[in-house]
């Protein structure tokens, strides 16, 4: 064991290691440089960004909140008039959050924005480490790996929820068997991102974790209740009226530079020459494999915390508008399967899986050549993460039968 902890811990990806590791440093590094080096004025990218990018939206929509402007939060053209005149900043910006987010959002727009951007990198990088640390040290790794993933640089660079919703899912996951209220309400804080949580629901149905089900709707309920209080029970139909209309049109819109961030298999046939009518049975395909891997890894009875890892990566293979800032658990997913992977199919399973890590970097650059191929490496590493979770969880019942046997 401990032999194969030091392997772990030097080469979770094998051979392939030092090249893996090169490829994140660059890339990871490019994306932290990119915008310092266009940086116009201040933060000011210009016109339509500034630095922290997404983080706008959660440093402006707080601000209307607190100054009781939160109705025109949902009114997309409303609300991009008010950033023009906040911020002067135009384009697609729209709050897409739902009103409870403004729990978190409201107390950072109190700060500066360069020093709720800060505040916002730094704490939530540091929770997100701190969550993953468990994960890692049961597959042998160092916790500061946590600090070093590909779609964390992603995530640093649009500063956006990942890391907080990647941490919450870990400590969920974390505590379901032991602490059933402290994981009903992580997953209840996850609903600021909602659609992120949908196989985490499926999977605790399917395991019958009735306690931590039950805390996290009367959780979830009591956060949109104490927004509704704030900030105005008017913000939930705006909110569930407009989300999904949203969504969609942004999806399916034309010229929109941020479709080459979406990994899903939506994104890919509508960007691509293939009919948009496949895009939906296409998806369903996709879908159900992912819903087939957690009914297989409910009824293999895996580990807790490797449920909430592959739940993690079956979610980009359900939803048809997600992102690669999302990817925090994912990216980890990979690391940990491929550091865990034996037996004569290891070599090619951290092959697919060293592939999946290094994704949330390489997305972009994909899409630019015309290479939609994140569909087949999404479903690819899930598949290979539901091998090894399962065969882990039959050896490890098994391993206590054969040493009782042996003695």
């Amino acid at each position: 064991m401990t032999d194969r902890i030091a392997t772990a811990q030097l080469r979770p990806f094998g051979p392939l290691t030092p090249l893996i590791a090169a490829l994140v440093l660059v890339l990871g590094g490019f994306y932290l440089a990119r915008d310092f080096l266009i940086l116009q004025d201040g933060l000011v990218i210009n016109e339509l960004g500034r630095l922290g990018r997404d983080f706008v939206n959660v440093w402006h929509g707080g601000d209307l909140a607190l100054h009781g402007r939160a109705a025109i939060l949902y009114d997309v053209d409303g609300y991009r008039e008010s950033l023009w005149r906040a911020l002067a900043l135009k384009g697609i910006y729209a709050y897409s959050y739902p009103p409870h987010s403004l729990l978190l959002a409201a107390p950072f727009s109190i700060l500066p924005y360069w020093a709720a951007l800060l505040l916002w990198t730094i704490a939530g990088l540091g929770l997100f480490v701190h969550a993953a640390r468990p994960y890692l040290a049961a597959a042998g790794l160092p916790w500061w790996l946590a600090a070093l993933l590909p779609a964390g640089f992603v995530n640093i660079w649009a500063a956006q929820y990942g890391f907080l919703v990647g941490a919450l899912a870990l400590y969920g996951w974390r505590h379901i068997e032991a602490r059933p209220p402290n994981a009903g309400i992580a997953f209840a804080m996850m609903t600021v991102k909602p659609h992120l949580g949908l196989m985490t629901a499926l999977a605790m149905l399917l395991r019958g974790d009735w306690r931590t089900i039950g805390f996290a709707v009367a959780a979830t309920a009591a956060l949109g209740a104490l927004a509704a209080l704030l900030f105005g029970w008017h913000l939930w139909p705006a909110y569930l009226g407009g989300s999904v209309s949203l969504h969609a049109n942004l999806l399916t819109g034309t010229g929109m530079a941020f479709h080459g961030m979406m990994p899903t298999l939506t994104a890919a046939v509508l960007r691509t020459s293939l009919a948009d009518w496949i895009a939906p049975p296409a998806q369903i395909v996709w879908a159900t494999i992912a819903v087939w891997g957690i009914w297989r890894c409910a009824r293999a009875r895996i580990p807790a915390m490797d449920m909430g890892l592959i739940t993690s990566s079956a979610i980009f293979l359900v939803l048809p508008y997600a992102f690669i800032y999302d990817m925090t658990v994912y990216s980890l997913a990979a690391l940990v399967f491929a550091a865990r992977a034996t037996g004569p199919a290891a070599r090619t399973q951290r092959l697919v899986l060293a592939i999946a890590f290094i994704l949330p970097l390489v997305q972009m650059s994909l899409t630019d050549a015309d290479i939609w191929v994140a569909p087949l490496i999404l479903v690819a590493a899930f598949l290979v993460q539901v091998r090894i979770a399962t065969a882990t969880a039959i050896s490890g019942r098994d391993a206590p039968e054969d040493a009782g046997a042996a003695r």
